[in-house]
């Protein structure tokens, strides 16, 4: 070290404390209170006897016709005459591994 830097003056080292918080004279907070509410009670009721024509048909329970994309002619011209005459509309195209199918829901039994 130099001699320069060994002369100069040692700086004090000021230690600060920290601030003291003034503590003021407020209500303490309510603690919460705690309520209990009751759940309304489920009453489950049968449903009454519904008629036959008031039932609604369900989703699966459509009966469905399946046409190979490799049907015969004769197969498609039977197809063709039942949509001609409203018995059957198209519903979707699906797959089976390569093969494909038209499937048709039937209409009128």
């Amino acid at each position: 070290m130099s001699t320069e830097r060994k002369k100069a003056e040692l700086k004090p080292i000021i230690k600060l404390e920290p601030k003291q918080r003034i503590k003021t004279q407020s209500e303490p907070l309510p603690k919460p209170i705690a309520r209990v509410v009751e759940k309304p009670k489920v009453i489950q009721t049968l449903p009454e006897e519904i008629s036959e024509e008031n039932q609604k048909v369900k989703r699966g329970e459509n009966k469905y016709i399946r046409l190979a994309l490799e049907a015969k002619q004769d197969e498609r011209l039977d197809i063709s005459t039942k949509i001609k005459n409203g018995e059957i509309k198209w519903a979707f195209y699906g797959t089976d591994n390569d093969k494909g199918y038209h499937y048709f829901i039937v209409l009128k039994k």
